[in-house]
C-alpha cells in the first residue's frame, strides 16, 4: 500500500490523530480471535494503512488457527519456531525451552499491549535496548516499556486509563490477560475526546514556536492558545491562514 505500515505512516504524518488507528488494529484482530485465528507476529511493521487512512492487519507468516479449543494447531507457515519479533513477543514465547511455546490467543494480546505503545508513543517497546538479550533480560525482570512522563503523555492522546489496558495486556501469566474482545472494549470506553485531541494539537504548536529563532519560551505548560497568540503577537512567523484560525479554536478550549 501506498502509505506503507503504520510506523512508517506515523513519521511521515507525525499529526495524524494516533487513537483511532489503535481502534482499528484492535478490531482487526478482535475478527481474526473470533475465527479462532492467531497471528503470531502482531507489530507496526506488520499492520497497513489503506488509501483512505486506516489501519488492517498483514503478514499472516506466523498465523496458526486453534480448532475446537483444544491444543490441535494448524499452521499457516512453515516456520517451526516461535518466530515473531522479540520487542513485541509474550514472555512465555522468549523461553529457551528445547520445545518452544507456540504463539497464542493470550500472546497475540500481550503484543497489541505493545503496539499500542508503538502507535501512541511513536517509539518501539524497550526502545533504549539495541538487542534481543538485552530486552529478554529485562522482561525477564518484570520492566515494562518505560512508560511517557505525564507532560508527554498528554500530547501522545496516552491517558492513564489507556495505559492501565496496556498493563492488563503486559500481565507476566497468560491467564491474568484480557481477551483482545474486552481490550478493544474498554479502549471504545476511555477514547480520547476532541477535547484531548485539541489540547494535543495546542502542545504540538508550542513545540513548534519554541522551536523558531528568536521566539520567546513560551514553555509547554502554557494553559490556553490564546495566551500563545497573545505572546507571539508581532513576530514574523510563516504560518498560514488556516493554521492561524486554528490556533483560535483552540483558544476556545
Amino acid at each position: 500500500m501506498e502509505n506503507g505500515n503504520i510506523s512508517e505512516y506515523l513519521v511521515n504524518k507525525p499529526d495524524t490523530a494516533r487513537f483511532p488507528l489503535v481502534l482499528d488494529t484492535l478490531e482487526g484482530l478482535s475478527y481474526l480471535h473470533l475465527q479462532s485465528v492467531i497471528h503470531g507476529d502482531l507489530k507496526g511493521a506488520n499492520i497497513l494503512i489503506t488509501p483512505e487512512g486506516f489501519a488492517c492487519l498483514a503478514d499472516f507468516g506466523l498465523s496458526s488457527v486453534l480448532h475446537d479449543d483444544i491444543l490441535h494447531w494448524t499452521s499457516l507457515s512453515t516456520v517451526t519456531s516461535t518466530g515473531g519479533t522479540t520487542r513485541w513477543q509474550a514472555p512465555e514465547l522468549m523461553g529457551a525451552d528445547e520445545k518452544p511455546t507456540r504463539p497464542t490467543l493470550k500472546s497475540d494480546v500481550y503484543s497489541a499491549g505493545s503496539v499500542i505503545y508503538e502507535i501512541l508513543v511513536g517509539k518501539v517497546p524497550y526502545y533504549e535496548y539495541s538487542n534481543n538479550a538485552s530486552i529478554i533480560r529485562q522482561v525477564d525482570k518484570g520492566k515494562l516499556p518505560t512508560k511517557p512522563s505525564p507532560t508527554l503523555a498528554v500530547t501522545l492522546e496516552l491517558t492513564e486509563e489507556i495505559w492501565e489496558i496496556m498493563e492488563c495486556c503486559w500481565a507476566a501469566a497468560p491467564e491474568e490477560r484480557l481477551t483482545i474482545e474486552d481490550v478493544t472494549e474498554r479502549c471504545n470506553k476511555v477514547r480520547p475526546s476532541v477535547l484531548t485531541y485539541q489540547r494535543a494539537t495546542e502542545q504540538q504548536w508550542l513545540r513548534l514556536f519554541r522551536g523558531g529563532s528568536g521566539l520567546p519560551d513560551v514553555g509547554l505548560s502554557t494553559p490556553c492558545s490564546r495566551d500563545l497568540r497573545e505572546k507571539l503577537e508581532g513576530y514574523d512567523l510563516d504560518i498560514s491562514e488556516a493554521d492561524l484560525e486554528l490556533l483560535d479554536r483552540l483558544a476556545t478550549v
